[in-house]
């Protein structure tokens, strides 16, 4: 059997550097993290020099306080932004969530804080909120579509951490060259034609237990990174959050005069939203709200590892020995001869016509076997013993029976295989090959 498919596939000496690639950009997210930390440490710093300042030992205690001195209807914009912050309850690690509220109410109560500090958060947040998610697509659409929207939030981290953090923050750096090499990366595996999309296709061209194992292992890691940026995500969409809630919060305050609202018009903050919007942050943020052509998101992660990798497993088993259900023709690799259902339900080898007759639906049974039915007919081809013993016959399905069914495997070059005969019970058809006998006749040999 000859399938008609071009193999475009990159051979298996460039897996090696798949794998690389792929362990290279995991160490890259490991310093972005680290860098996350690192600012989650001075951000903690900073709450309790603030608390201090405060005269308080806790959020709890200030939190009692304010509510002492709070009007009906701001007790309600304060209740409205606790509940909207509700929503991210499920982010693996509230620290950050907890910080960036107490922050954001000093700033309301002008209470002794430093505001250059806390933009400073709430920048690096948003970038890493957005970075994610174009890890995202990365890893869903391929490196063609992911990689400009890589290379727009490069830039804003460029522009964002290059003016107000490098002075405070150390770390800022190593985040940058981790956002710069990630990007390189990705440039890299494009140029190769390796895309997170073509993992599959790659395992056509591989051979060796050892390298399916690499494989798999490179899916699955892939997979690990993608759920650890999902984290990320999580992390900086529950700081976000809070800011928009809180900046509602305080502008419903400055309605009823208590307070002047302190994010509107302060020049850091001014500062960091034109550089963001320069360099189209803002525009790239809304392409990934917004999702692909099919309305699909990117804000969540929809697979699991487990979806992924049992998938790559299967298809490591399965790639290089059958081919994907669907609609054939079935070839003569010596002759050219197709195989062709004539009225009288024989098979004889004939030139391509183009007609349904010629054409042969396969249908997955099992882990490498097949149902093959006539797509003109609406026959199945059978091995069941008969007067015509030698020959397959052509009945309707009376049910899922092991006669009905074709094991299918893969011959010595590429879009060729071999269609055999399940065990029957019969010796006489067990393990034999479908043969065009002469290029003329269906026929069967032993293997």
């Amino acid at each position: 059997m000859k399938t008609s498919r071009t193999d475009n596939v990159p051979r298996g000496n460039r897996l090696q550097q798949l794998v690389d690639d792929i362990t290279n950009t995991q160490k890259d997210i490991s310093t972005i993290s680290d860098s996350m930390d690192k600012s989650t440490v001075q951000t903690l710093q900073s709450l309790q020099t603030f608390l201090a300042a405060a005269g308080a030992t806790s959020l709890d205690q200030i939190i009692v306080k304010m509510k002492q001195e709070m009007t009906p209807d701001q007790q309600q914009s304060y209740d409205d932004m606790i509940a909207f912050n509700a929503k991210f309850g499920d982010v693996t690690d509230t620290t950050l969530q907890v910080s960036s509220i107490v922050f954001a109410v000093a700033c309301v109560y002008k209470i002794s804080f430093n505001m250059t500090a806390f933009y400073k958060v709430v920048g690096l947040t948003r970038v890493l909120r957005t970075y994610a998610r174009s890890i995202k697509v990365l890893v869903t659409e391929g490196y063609d579509v992911g990689i400009e929207m890589l290379k727009t939030t490069r830039q804003a981290a460029q522009a964002v951490i290059g003016e107000f953090y490098h002075k405070e923050f150390a770390d800022s750096s190593n985040f940058t060259k981790a956002l710069g090499v990630a990007a390189e990366v990705s440039e890299g595996l494009m140029v190769m034609g390796l895309g997170i999309d073509a993992f599959i296709l790659v395992l056509q061209a591989i051979e060796g237990a050892e390298q399916k194992t690499k494989l798999i292992d490179a899916i699955h890691q892939t997979q690990v990174i993608r759920l650890s940026m999902n984290v990320l995500y999580q992390q900086a969409e529950a700081i976000q959050a809070n800011i928009d809630g809180l900046q509602l919060f305080a502008t419903e305050l400055a309605k009823h005069g208590s307070i002047t609202d302190p994010f509107a018009g302060g020049d850091v903050a001014g500062q960091i939203a034109a550089q963001q919007k320069d360099v189209s942050l803002l525009q790239t943020e809304q392409t990934l709200e917004g999702g692909d052509a099919n309305r699909n998101s990117y804000r969540d992660d929809d697979l699991s590892t487990n979806d992924v990798v049992s998938k790559a497993i299967t298809d490591v088993n399965i790639q290089n020995t059958v081919v994907p259900a669907g609609t054939y023709y079935i070839v003569n690799a010596q002759t050219g001869t197709q195989w062709d259902l004539t009225a009288s339900q024989t098979t004889p080898g004939f030139h391509n016509t183009g007609g349904d007759n010629q054409k042969w639906m396969l249908t997955v049974t099992g882990a490498t076997s097949f149902s093959i039915k006539s797509k003109s007919g609406g026959v199945y081809a059978s091995h069941v013993q008969g007067s015509r013993s030698v020959l397959p016959q052509f009945k309707t399905l009376q049910g899922a029976k092991f006669e009905d069914d074709w094991t299918i495997s893969a011959g010595t070059q590429d879009g060729i295989f071999y269609i055999t005969t399940t065990a029957t019970g019969d010796d006489t058809l067990t393990g034999r090959v479908l043969d065009l006998s002469g290029g003329n006749a269906a026929d069967y040999n032993p293997v």
